[in-house]
């Protein structure tokens, strides 16, 4: 519970001041822990930084496994792992506003990644599995496997930028059906 305050706390301070600007003292006065508790917890403002994008890098690879499962059909596999997508985003904006800005974060990000996660690497060899598999038996374009994470997500990750950032045009729900079209054109076979 306390763990989790902390965090919070932390999530609302680094968006609100930056990572750099934001203190262990910011955190304390946020969320109401002693300095003591969020060293027990936490080795240092690092550490806390690491440990909300681990939380948004599992939430985001739990939904895109759960959507793979959904159904046989790699399209309506697809539109629900976008419509999810967007729904989790309108639901935890703060989560992604941290998580792009993790992306521009000099030492943050490169740490993530080079981490080493168990249910990170599991959930990642599903999905590349069940790319595979499809486009084995001919359900989906056969590619490099790069291409259907840039093809599948980029124009997610565009949509959840503009949204953010307030300047989207286009409603969740409208831009979901829309991507979850464009992309099936990108995937299906012979096109």
């Amino acid at each position: 519970m306390r763990r989790q305050q902390i965090l919070d706390a932390a999530l609302q301070c680094f968006l609100r001041s930056g990572y750099e600007a934001t203190t262990i003292e910011d955190v304390r006065n946020l969320s109401g822990a002693s300095v003591g508790s969020i060293y027990h917890h936490f080795a240092d403002k690092h550490a806390i930084a690491i440990e909300i994008h681990r939380a948004y890098l599992h939430q985001y690879w739990r939904l895109v496994a759960a959507a793979l499962s959904s159904s046989r059909s790699p399209r309506l596999c697809f539109s629900k792992l976008i419509a999810d997508y967007l729904k989790w985003m309108k639901k935890s904006p703060d989560l992604f506003r941290f998580a792009r800005f993790m992306s521009h974060s000099r030492g943050l990000r490169a740490e993530v990644i080079d981490a080493k996660d168990p249910f990170i690497e599991e959930q990642s060899r599903f999905v590349v599995g069940w790319f595979e598999r499809h486009a084995s038996a001919g359900r989906i374009k056969k590619m490099q496997i790069d291409m259907y994470d840039v093809l599948l997500m980029g124009p997610l990750y565009e949509y959840a930028a503009h949204w953010l950032q307030g300047i989207s045009l286009t409603p969740i729900d409208e831009a979901a059906e829309i991507m979850a079209s464009g992309v099936w054109m990108a995937f299906r076979k012979g096109t």
